[in-house]
């Protein structure tokens, strides 16, 4: 009895041996089946990655290939930016590559500058110049009244006054011949122990519109106008015309002054603005200031008793 039970039991043992031996087996199995598949859906995600990508690539080219196109595009507008497109330091055809832009869209905006700069226009001020400034007309006096580039002249006489003014871009300084006129009589009067010295000389426009300015903020136009002369309407402006010594009206009566009223018409130049005259001239009693005339014309002007616009037969006013 004892026997069969061992038997039996010992066919039990290898019956569990063997089931375990068999699940072993299967499980290897499994797992070998599990990671054949595993590398199998690798494999395939790998393979649909590579063509998905190859054909990405392709759509991807193909979507860029168009942008040359848009490229052509941006020279038609920035044309229509006008001055923006001169302050950009990086132009527009420099940034273009030249392989992939058409000749034919690039062929007609080289073409569009020459328009944007007309030669008429730089020759325009020329003309109204020449059509506007010159003409002739008549003094009072008989005189001949000729304007020349914007310059009026009276019998040959340059005049800057209140009726007559200058261009702006007039004058550049003390002429040579009135600078030599000048010396010589400071020399003369330095020999008769008379001491001469310009206070004020050449006098150019913009100097002069800072001047008057100041003048009608401080005493207001009406008053300023009467002593000063509106920028363009100055005789320092000319040239021919400087203040000397002291710019006080006492200046009349002292040695100096009389000197020069006496004695500057013999160098050629006039008291400009002499007493009693303020209504002729617009301005008031200024015995330093003098004009250069020249020593025949000054003499005859000294002699008549007569201020320049007595003696030409020309008015002194603004025409406003």
């Amino acid at each position: 009895m004892m026997n069969n039970n061992n038997r039996n039991t010992g066919n039990r043992g290898g019956k569990r041996v063997t089931e375990y031996k068999l699940r072993k087996r299967y499980s290897r199995v499994l797992i070998s089946a599990v990671s054949f598949a595993a590398i199998l859906f690798i494999a395939i995600v790998a393979l649909s990655i590579a063509t998905f990508g190859k054909g990405g690539g392709e759509r991807a080219s193909q979507t860029e290939a168009p942008v040359p196109a848009e490229t052509d595009v941006i020279p038609a507008d920035t044309d229509n930016l006008g001055d923006e497109i001169m302050e950009n330091t990086t132009p527009v055809s420099q940034t273009d590559n030249p392989e992939t832009t058409a000749p034919e869209t690039t062929a007609p905006e080289t073409t569009a500058p020459p328009e944007t700069t007309a030669p008429p226009e730089t020759t325009a001020p020329p003309e109204t110049t020449q059509a506007v400034q010159n003409y002739t007309s008549t003094s009072s006096k008989g005189y001949p009244i000729e304007q020349i580039d914007g310059v009026t002249y009276v019998n040959g006489i340059l005049i800057a006054n209140k009726s007559y003014s200058l261009p702006s871009s007039y004058g550049t300084g003390l002429t040579g011949e009135m600078k030599a006129a000048l010396n010589k009589m400071y020399q003369a009067a330095a020999s008769e122990g008379i001491s001469l010295q310009t206070r004020s000389g050449f006098r150019p426009y913009s100097t002069q519109q800072t001047l008057y300015n100041k003048y009608c903020n401080r005493d207001g136009k009406a008053l300023a106008d009467t002593y000063s002369a509106r920028p363009g309407y100055s005789e320092h402006q000319t040239g021919l015309a400087v203040d000397i010594n002291s710019l006080e009206t006492s200046f009349g009566q002292t040695p100096e002054g009389i000197w020069l009223a006496t004695n500057c018409h013999k160098y050629g130049f006039i008291i400009r603005y002499p007493q009693g005259k303020e209504s002729i001239t617009g301005y008031q009693y200024e015995p330093w200031h003098v004009r250069y005339l020249g020593v025949e014309t000054a003499t005859a002007v000294y002699n008549s008793g007569l201020c320049l616009e007595e003696y030409l037969g020309i008015d002194s006013y603004y025409h406003d």
